[in-house]
C-alpha cells in the first residue's frame, strides 16, 4: 500500500482535503513522511475534520449565543475551532515537505525495495515474513 492511501484511510473529507496535497508534494520531492511526520499529518487531518463538525454547530446557533443568565458570549464551538486552527498551524509546521536536514531522505521506492529484499532474505532463511 502506498503512503498516501495509508494516511488517508478512515479520514473525513476535510482531513483528506488537507493532507492529500501535502503528501503529494512530499512524494514529488521523493520524501516519505517519517513516523513523527505521519502522526502529525494524521493529527492535523483529525483537527480539520473536527473543525468541520464544530462549524455545523456554529452555523446552526450563530457565533454569539445567549447563556441561561442572559449574557451574550462566543459560541463554545467557535472558541474550540479557533483552538483547533492554532494547533493545526503548530502541527503542520513540524512536517517537512523537502529534505532540509542535510542528509538524504529515503524515497518511497527505495524503502519498498529494501522491504522486499528483507522479505526475500527471510523466506530464504525459512522464516515467515
Amino acid at each position: 500500500m502506498d503512503v498516501k492511501r495509508g494516511l488517508l484511510r478512515g479520514l473525513g473529507k476535510a482531513g483528506k482535503a488537507l493532507i492529500a496535497p501535502i503528501v503529494d508534494e512530499m512524494a514529488e520531492n521523493s520524501v516519505i513522511p517519517n513516523s513523527i511526520e505521519a502522526a502529525a499529518l494524521l493529527q492535523a487531518a483529525a483537527l480539520a475534520d473536527r473543525q468541520t463538525v464544530l462549524a455545523v454547530y456554529v452555523d446552526r446557533d450563530g457565533e454569539i449565543i445567549e447563556t441561561p443568565t442572559g449574557q451574550l458570549k462566543a459560541h463554545p464551538a467557535l472558541v474550540e475551532s479557533r483552538q483547533c486552527a492554532l494547533a493545526l498551524t503548530r502541527i503542520l509546521s513540524s512536517v517537512s515537505l523537502v529534505d532540509s536536514s542535510g542528509t538524504a531522505r529515503k524515497s518511497a521506492r527505495h524503502v519498498r525495495a529494501g522491504l522486499a529484499s528483507a522479505r526475500v532474505a527471510a523466506i530464504r532463511r525459512g522464516e515467515d515474513g
